[in-house]
Parts: C-alpha cells; sequence; structure tokens
C-alpha cells in the first residue's frame, strides 16, 4: 500500500526532504508509520517530535488527506491506499 508523506517547515530542512512515497502494510496507522520512519536513519530526527511510545508532542501537527489527526483517532487513525500525511512543525517561543 502506497501513501505519500509531506514534510513542511523546518522539517524539510531538517530531513532533506519534502515529499516520499511510502509503501505500507494494511491496517497500517499514523502511529505505525511514525515508528518506521524513525527507526529509518533519514527520519531519525523526527522523534524529537514524539514519545518513545510514538505518541506526539504536540510540537507537530498531522494531518491525513488535509484533516488534522485530532478530529479523526488521533494517532491510531488508520491509513488506506492514497492517503496524504502532512508533518507540520509547530514554533513555540515568544
Amino acid at each position: 500500500m502506497s501513501i505519500r508523506i509531506m514534510f513542511l517547515g523546518s522539517l524539510q530542512y531538517d530531513l532533506g526532504q519534502m515529499e516520499i512515497t511510502f509503501n505500507l502494510n494494511e491496517g497500517s496507522t499514523i502511529k505505525s508509520v511514525v515508528k518506521e520512519l524513525i527507526e529509518k536513519e533519514e527520519f531519525r530526527d523526527l522523534q524529537h517530535f514524539f514519545t518513545e511510545s510514538y505518541e506526539s508532542t504536540r510540537s507537530v501537527l498531522i494531518f491525513i488527506n488535509e484533516q488534522d489527526i485530532t478530529v479523526l483517532e488521533g494517532m491510531d487513525s488508520p491509513l488506506q491506499v492514497g492517503d496524504k500525511i502532512t508533518f507540520i512543525p509547530v514554533v513555540h517561543g515568544g
């Protein structure tokens, strides 16, 4: 199963990529995608946005097909063929 993943803002610079195509198993969720990405060396910097159990630290917004996962099933939101996941880092401070 193939999906598109977009990295926006500083993530595209930190990871050196703006968009990738990612192959998943049936029944994959946002959490399983994050786990698989962090296990790959080139996406290791994503770990700063997630806990050890792959929950969001709220420092990144995650969308599936333009819908915030917080209005879906959160990190357990299921994915389907052709979905687009977008990661947007949140800027804090002031």
